[in-house]
Parts: C-alpha cells; sequence; structure tokens
C-alpha cells in the first residue's frame, strides 16, 4: 500500500537536520532525501499557534522507505 511523504525544508536548520518529512501526521528529520518514485509539489494550510501558515511541499507516493546512517554521521532517507 503507498503511503504519502510531504517533504520541506526544516526552518530550524542548522540546529537538526536540514529537511522534514511528514508521514500521516508524524515528523521525521533527515540530512537528505532521496526519491525514488513520481514527485509533485502540494500546498497544506496547517495551524501554526492561533493562525493558518500555507506550507508548500515535495511530496510523493511511496511503497518502500529505507534509512541509512552513513560513516559520516548524515541520516538519510530513501523513497521508492
Amino acid at each position: 500500500m503507498k503511503k504519502i511523504a510531504k517533504i520541506r525544508f526544516n526552518t530550524n536548520y542548522p540546529i537538526g537536520k536540514k529537511w522534514r518529512m511528514i508521514i500521516d501526521e508524524v515528523e521525521y528529520f533527515y540530512d537528505e532525501i532521496i526519491i525514488k518514485c513520481e514527485s509533485y509539489t502540494s500546498t497544506d494550510n496547517v495551524l501554526v499557534g492561533d493562525k493558518f501558515e500555507q506550507k508548500y511541499h515535495i511530496s510523493c507516493a511511496f511503497t518502500d522507505m529505507k534509512s541509512i546512517n552513513t560513516e559520516n554521521n548524515l541520516f538519510i532517507a530513501v523513497l521508492s
């Protein structure tokens, strides 16, 4: 079954990881994300505090996700 990943830049960077990935309303953080499936742009209205803000994403429908830790401490997601 395919899941939808919504990816956007982490505005708190350089504190933490560079990329924020949202899957089923759960946030994951990565240094790099490799997308090996069809992708598209999307926009959501997200409640931030007491008001809604538009958030822009690169989104994709994936069936498999792998997380890789590299020797130089990079945390990478691979979506296919």
